[in-house]
């Protein structure tokens, strides 16, 4: 899940997301806390570094009120951020591929 797989649309005062890629979406399995992990952390080193950590959490704290795998918010949210300054940034722009540091 990279961010440029994202389409995000304005609906009124709300705001639509339609996923663009669905060559590894799997509808008929459970995700686990593994598999969650991998894929914010793919979505969260592909997002440029203007997207504050708040807001990172925010999504992070929504898409939990939804779908509560996780035991421990702190221990994941620390390794995940651990992992991707690890990681660093990497996303696609108009003007190409962009990397940035924390």
């Amino acid at each position: 899940m990279k961010a440029c797989n994202i389409l995000v649309l304005k609906n009124g005062k709300a705001w639509d997301f339609k996923l663009l890629d669905l060559e590894d979406v799997r509808l008929n399995k459970k995700v686990d806390d593994k598999k969650l992990f991998k894929n914010l952390l793919e979505l969260n080193t592909s997002i440029p570094n203007l997207v504050t950590r708040t807001d990172r959490l925010r999504f992070y704290k929504e898409y939990h009120r939804f779908y509560s795998i996780i035991k421990s918010d702190h221990d994941f949210l620390y390794s995940l951020f651990q992992k991707s300054r690890e990681r660093g940034i990497v996303y696609v722009s108009p003007r190409g591929v962009v990397g940035e540091k924390w």
